[in-house]
């Protein structure tokens, strides 16, 4: 599953990996938003959405 995770789009691959690293169900990660999901921006020295930081990172947390 991780390998055909690593093949998906990035947006696909999050929610994958999410469901399977934190053993949620998938109807359960379903609610979340990417609002959710923060990343850290170096620039700024904060955590920010992904929302509003954008997708050009290499790490994510929910």
């Amino acid at each position: 599953m991780v390998r055909a995770a690593e093949q998906a789009g990035l947006r696909i691959r999050a929610y994958i990996l999410l469901s399977l690293l934190t053993g949620a169900r998938t109807e359960e990660d379903r609610a979340l938003t990417w609002s959710h999901v923060v990343t850290f921006d170096d620039r700024r020295k904060t955590s920010l959405p992904v929302t509003e930081a954008g997708w050009d990172h290499a790490e994510f947390a929910v």
